[in-house]
């Protein structure tokens, strides 16, 4: 600012000077606008593959959810049963020893089975709330809702067929982001070389200013065009160690994506094996329950015919309940081994 100062060819001199400059430069050679970009651009995948892992974990809980909500509605349907044939015994036996045929000591056994049975239906029907409450939630409800399902858990599903390890791999987002995550890691390097490389760029200048030497207070335009070359000198090390640390994330990022890797492999092979295994318990429980349903018939009428102590009736009851429990367990099992190898295989990726 100038103060107190006139007369300079005639003029008196302003008080205050101004002005604003705007500038336009654009790096050509060199810099960091270009492994930002790249960078930016392998974020903005990596953030695209995380919502769709994100995706398909919802569908796999999804499908575990209403498999787990079939199995408890077909428990609660066995569990129902098995009381119903409980509570027809100890009507039975209780007429049996008001007439004086049987001991209390019947009675009481089997008034205890038939207490058990009745806090069994108890467990069950809380069981199968709780899992149609997490339906629920998954669906967006404000409050309970109790829907019919349209599949039961013996519903058949078809097989998966054996998908091969790099089919899987293509298909998953997470092996996708570990992937550009190596991709990442590698630009990162390149980026780090670049902030203390040479640099070349163009660009212009427009000024709009008082004069130096302010008579009028009029601002009046002025500008350049300029080439700028900038080479670093000095940065004591600096560029060693940023490249090198940027070069052991590449190779941390090469070990966790053969982490990731390795993991998928071993999903669809638990999963593969799950399946097998559960077909085969499967099976197994189908073809024991026609016997247990022939053992507790006879062994019923035998005990009415006074052949056959009630602790052999109430051992075929129970091998009766723990039969079709198993039946149950082997239909869910076998869904929810379909549902891990689906997803180990990259079926729910959006």
């Amino acid at each position: 600012m100038l103060r107190n100062r006139k007369d300079i060819l005639g003029s008196s001199l302003k008080h205050y000077n101004y002005g604003a400059v705007a500038t336009v430069s654009q790096t050509l050679l060199g810099g960091e606008s270009k492994s930002a970009y790249h960078i930016a651009r392998i974020n903005e995948l990596i953030a695209t593959g995380g919502a769709d892992a994100e995706y398909a974990q919802v569908v796999h809980a999804a499908e575990t959810a209403y498999w787990s909500a079939a199995a408890a509605v077909e428990r609660l349907a066995v569990v129902r049963r098995y009381e119903d044939i409980v509570r027809r015994l100890y009507e039975v036996v209780k007429v049996r020893y008001e007439d004086g045929y049987v001991a209390k000591n019947d009675l009481l056994m089997v008034s205890a089975r038939l207490n058990e049975a009745r806090m069994q239906l108890v467990e069950a029907e809380y069981h199968r709330k709780s899992v149609m409450l997490q339906i629920n939630n998954m669906m967006g409800y404000e409050h309970y809702v109790d829907f019919a399902l349209a599949d039961t858990i013996a519903t058949p599903v078809v097989m998966p067929t054996e998908v091969a390890l790099m089919t899987a791999l293509r298909s998953r987002s997470d092996y996708e982001r570990a992937s550009l995550e190596v991709d990442l890691r590698g630009n990162e390097v390149e980026h780090a070389k670049s902030q203390y490389n040479p640099t070349v760029s163009l660009g212009m200048q427009a000024l709009w200013s008082t004069p130096t030497v302010n008579t009028n207070g009029a601002g009046e335009w002025d500008g350049m065009v300029f080439a700028r070359i900038s080479v670093p000198i000095f940065h004591w090390g600096a560029r060693k160690h940023a490249v090198s640390a940027a070069r052991y994330a590449v190779s941390e990022s090469r070990y966790a994506q053969r982490a990731v890797e390795d993991a998928i492999a071993l999903e669809l092979a638990e999963a593969l094996t799950a399946i097998e295994q559960n077909r085969l318990q499967l099976s197994i429980s189908t073809s024991n329950l026609g016997s247990v349903v022939e053992n507790l018939s006879l062994s019923t009428f035998a005990y009415t015919e006074g052949k056959i102590p009630i602790l052999d009736v109430l051992q075929s009851q129970l091998s009766w309940i723990q039969a079709y429990t198993a039946y149950v367990d082997a239909h869910y099992q076998l869904k929810t081994a379909v549902v891990d190898y689906r997803y180990a295989a990259g079926e729910f990726e959006p």
